[in-house]
Order: C-alpha cells, then sequence, then structure tokens
C-alpha cells in the first residue's frame, strides 16, 4: 500500500497550500476511516479526551461528528523562507519560564510522533544533508 499523498516536499507555495487544502477536505468529509491516515497506534487528545488506537479514534470521530453538526476544519497555511514555528528567543522564554529541558537544532519542530514512515522521512533528510556535504 501506497502511504505517500503528493504534493510531497520539498513544497513551493502552491503546493505546500495544496496540501493544507487536502488535508482540510480529508477531515471535511467527515468520514471517520479519515483515522487510517495515522499509524495503528495513535494516541490522540480532543479537549479533555483521550483516544488510543485507530479503531477507538474511528468510534470517537464518529460520536464526535453525530454531535458537532457545524463541525469544519480550517487549518492556516503559514508559509516562511526561515524554517521556525515561533521566533527562537520566544522558544526560549517559554522553555526557562516552565524549567524545561532545552535542546537546540538547526529544525526547531518535531515531525509528530505518530506519523506513519516518520524515520524513513528523518533519514532521507539525513542522507540528504550528508550527500550536501
Amino acid at each position: 500500500m501506497n502511504t505517500q499523498r503528493p504534493p510531497l516536499p520539498p513544497f513551493t507555495l502552491g503546493t505546500a497550500v495544496e496540501k493544507v487544502r487536502l488535508a482540510e477536505d480529508g477531515w471535511n468529509c467527515r468520514d471517520p476511516e479519515v483515522a487510517l491516515a495515522y499509524s495503528v497506534d495513535s494516541y490522540w487528545r480532543n479537549r479533555v479526551e483521550f483516544v488510543q488506537g485507530r479503531e477507538t479514534i474511528i468510534a470517537f470521530l464518529t460520536r464526535k461528528w453525530q454531535r458537532e453538526l457545524d463541525y469544519r476544519l480550517i487549518k492556516p497555511a503559514c508559509l516562511t523562507e526561515v524554517d521556525r514555528m515561533i521566533a527562537p528567543a520566544t522558544q526560549h522564554f517559554m522553555a526557562v519560564r516552565m524549567k524545561a529541558r532545552m535542546r537546540s537544532h538547526r529544525l526547531d519542530h518535531t515531525p509528530i510522533v505518530t506519523a506513519p514512515d516518520v524515520v524513513d522521512v528523518l533519514r532521507e533528510a539525513v542522507q540528504d544533508v550528508v550527500a550536501r556535504q
């Protein structure tokens, strides 16, 4: 089974927006089978409810969308040429304030660990960096 869903990185402005809109369309179809895009042992939180496992998530989404008739996912397409989620100084301030252990990486956000094939994505990124040196 092919788990890749184009468009794939590296993204242009157009393909990044397209990817975000495709994700919105997937959720907004209100089909609980959208959970098949996540790993079998995914762990989710929705407000105060915690669910784990694809079958449980499908049941959760079924209940959610029966209650929330006007539910619609709208994802912001925040794009920048610098790969930062928030300013490094702000990240540092918040980490110090919460007494968090800090690690500094050139890329300051991490992939969702429940995403399928995340290890392959990371390996490919490392190989690309090594090849350019």
